[in-house]
């Protein structure tokens, strides 16, 4: 929005005819034309003429139809083109939940200053507490990217939601639609199978990633006992990748005890008990770590030890999340693991209620930070929810907004509000009888004031911009056909795991390499350069997925290609499993003449 650029139009007449051609050049009313909207030019027989107008994008995103005609004589021509307007800030998701207990009211009120057209906001209230997941599950959903872990973490907790999503919304979480999804999850995960019989962490990785391989079987031994259609021999295989692991004859020979404990805990899911191997872990549970003691808690209920696991378990297991001595690896919040356990093999237990009150206090804006944190407590409470569906209800309320009633729900109906007349109301929910009603609110768009917060958060993402002899250039005095090194040094005290950086272009450039290896600079060696996991060049940015340790460089060729003044997004580096660790900076401003 704001853009300015040039619009060129060619006219070759082939009319055998000298003459003059008549150029118009419209476009929608937000957006303005600083020069003559429609000149005549002489247009020689059997030669090019271009013409040029200058445009100024409307303030408003979304899609702009611009359309060209040409006159010459009896002839004339016509050409339209889409433009897609795209505001340089990020859309922001901001979200909320609570419990209302009757009789009592609550307060809320939604967040407004978005940019027109990109707004959105709801509100749902039900008597199901599921429906304070809704923002752990919209964000899995909407994620991303789609790795091993990210593919399972966003269809593993639609196996408990299945009986309780559909009365929350009905189009979005339909009983067919939920299986189509996870079916589709459990193809996109054997896609990612390697000949070992474990899973790669991409598509097309041919080394098997272990702790992926042991999520994702915790997954599909859960969706094979529910019904869902998983190829046996596939299956088979994996669960062979699962003993080498526990035997340490996989990839990773030196996997330690912790990911061999959650691994003998899907092998007992799936029916294949390795009970010397699970004692013997018993022996050395002094050295594991929580996530290590709970799973092999929950193997040692599937062999029928309740005692041992409710000892293994305890009571005194900390909320900080588990961490390795890496920043940026997986990490699990120990209530929500412990809470899951606890409900396949002992729901009546008394720390049940206790960790579901840890998990609802650790749950900030809806969610609880990570694709896998959000994964791990949606499946925890998905189960305690199903549990609790006979439990007894009897409430009535109704929501207001502005001081005006707008909906009324009770114990057996919810209500869902959608729409720009809740943005900015003071909104109140009133609720009689006896129960619990649960509430979720989100507010989403570009920020009306298009600008976003600069931040280093445990990692430095810096962008400089070179000419080809490796030299810095001015981007307000570049022209069109200029080739542009973008520089991206991504700088970590810390050792960072699974970092994505995007780039998000500005509209006078394009990507031309996305790679620039070492040897094509003259002040980087190899070693300097990061080496991408995965790079995903899309329409309008580049993304590189990659660790991060000290300093590094990321470097690709762009090109100039259309004239105008640009706003320049700002570059941002974050750790998919640390959302603390994050980096944004280099908003600004390129200008390319002709």
């Amino acid at each position: 929005p704001g853009d300015q650029f040039t619009v060129p139009v060619s006219v070759f007449n082939e009319t055998g005819k000298d003459g003059e051609a008549k150029v118009a050049l419209e476009v929608p009313a937000d957006f303005k034309i600083t020069s003559q909207p429609e000149m005549d030019v002489a247009a020689k027989s059997g030669a090019e003429t271009i013409v040029k107008f200058n445009v100024v994008a409307s303030a408003q995103a979304g899609k702009a139809v611009i359309k060209v005609k040409v006159k010459l004589g009896g002839e004339e021509a016509y050409q339209t083109t889409e433009l897609s307007v795209r505001p340089a800030a990020a859309y922001t998701v901001l979200g909320g939940a609570g419990t209302l207990k009757a009789p009592g009211k609550a307060e809320v009120k939604l967040p407004s200053d978005w940019l027109k057209g990109t707004e959105s906001q709801s509100l749902i209230v039900s008597a199901f507490p599921s429906v304070q997941f809704l923002g752990a599950l919209k964000y899995l959903i909407e994620y991303p990217y789609g790795c091993v872990e990210q593919t399972t973490s966003t269809v593993y907790p639609l196996l408990y939601l299945k009986e309780v999503l559909p009365v929350l919304d009905q189009n979005q979480f339909s009983a067919t639609r939920i299986d189509h999804n996870v079916q589709a999850g459990i193809e996109r995960l054997f896609s990612m199978q390697t000949f070992s019989g474990g899973f790669g962490m991409w598509q097309g990785n041919s080394e098997p990633f272990d702790f992926g391989t042991v999520y994702a079987m915790e997954f599909l031994a859960e969706a094979q006992k529910a019904g869902y259609a998983v190829p046996k021999d596939d299956f088979r295989d994996a669960l062979d990748y699962l003993e080498k692991i526990v035997s340490g004859k996989s990839k990773d020979e030196g996997a330690d005890d912790d990911l061999k404990s959650h691994a003998l805990y899907v092998l007992a899911k799936a029916g294949r008990v390795k009970s010397s191997w699970i004692r013997r872990l018993e022996e050395k549970k002094a050295d594991l770590s929580e996530f290590g003691k709970l799973y092999l808690a929950g193997s040692l209920a599937l062999m029928g030890d309740k005692k041992a696991m409710s000892e293994m378990i305890g009571t005194s297991f900390s909320e900080k999340a588990f961490s390795s001595s890496e920043e940026g690896e997986f990490r699990v919040i120990p209530s929500a693991l412990a809470l899951s356990v606890f409900m396949d093999m002992d729901p009546e237990n008394p720390l049940v209620p206790v960790l579901v009150k840890r998990l609802e206090g650790l749950m900030k804006s809806g969610q609880w930070g990570t694709t896998q944190n959000n994964a791990q407590a949606l499946l925890g409470l998905g189960k305690y929810t199903r549990y609790l569906k006979s439990q007894p209800q009897n409430f009535t309320g109704r929501v207001l907004a502005g001081g005006k009633p707008v909906g009324t729900f009770d114990d057996k109906n919810g209500i869902a509000l959608n729409g720009a007349e809740l943005s900015g109301e003071d909104i109140t929910l009133e609720v009689t009888g006896v129960g619990n009603a649960y509430y979720y609110w989100t507010s989403a768009g570009v920020p009306a004031s298009g600008k976003v917060e600069e931040r280093d958060s445990g990692l430095e993402a810096r962008r400089s911009f070179l000419n080809s002899a490796g030299k810095p250039i001015d981007l307000t005095k570049l022209r069109q056909g200029d080739v542009v090194v973008v520089d991206i040094s991504l700088e970590s005290a810390l050792n960072c795991k699974n970092v994505v950086l995007v780039d998000l272009l500005p509209a006078g450039l394009e990507v031309e390499n996305p790679r620039l290896v070492a040897s094509d600079t003259s002040d980087l060696s190899e070693k300097d350069m990061i080496d991408p996991q995965k790079i995903d060049i899309r329409d309008d940015r580049i993304l590189v997925f990659t660790d991060v340790a000290n300093l590094a460089h990321y470097r690709y060729v762009a090109r100039a290609v259309t004239p105008g003044r640009f706003k320049l997004p700002a570059v941002n580096a974050e750790c998919m499993y640390d959302p603390s660790i994050v980096s944004v900076n280099g908003a600004g401003e390129i200008v390319i003449a002709e």
